[in-house]
């Protein structure tokens, strides 16, 4: 009798969810319909790296002795990035914080039992509206962490807009 894969519950694309604390402070939280298509979030380590040799190094004329590399992380970031179809009632909102330079809350989410949740400050660093002739206009978006996250393991889907 063949054996029986199990496979991992993986999430769908919809379920990594960009959720914007509406005004500063307020503790709510709203998904953008302008971050509809695709969404992402790369975890960064900023590194200086120092090549040590061996003590012995000057010993040895025929030059076997090589450097090891010792690598300090000097610095974190979590960058955002996200893509839609251009919904007008969200460009005062993403132009108006763009502009502003300051940060907001954002959570990032896998909306998933067992999934996991990361809160923290953002800056919006890049917004753009694109399109081509007669097709739907559409928005790119990035945003850089400012300051450090909090991650939290969540047992159950989180409520809309929680």
């Amino acid at each position: 009798m063949p054996e029986t894969l199990t496979y991992p519950d993986v999430p769908v694309g919809q379920q990594l969810q960009i959720l914007i604390e509406a005004v500063p402070g307020s503790g709510e939280y709203t998904k953008r319909c302008s971050i509809n298509l695709s969404r992402s979030i790369q975890f960064n380590a900023q590194t200086s790296e120092t090549f040590i040799p061996p003590c012995e190094a000057g010993d040895n004329p025929e030059g076997e002795e090589v450097a090891w590399s010792k690598v300090n992380v000097t610095g974190l970031s979590a960058p955002i990035e996200g893509s839609g179809y251009h919904e007008p009632a969200d460009f005062p909102f993403f132009f108006n914080w763009w502009k502003s330079g300051q940060a907001r809350n954002v959570k990032v989410r896998v909306n998933k039992a067992g999934a996991w949740l990361l809160t923290g400050g953002y800056k919006l660093t890049g917004y753009g509206v694109n399109g081509e002739y007669n097709a739907e206009a559409q928005n790119t978006m990035s945003f850089a962490s400012h300051g450090a996250l909090v991650l939290s393991v969540v047992s159950a889907p989180p409520p809309e807009g929680g």
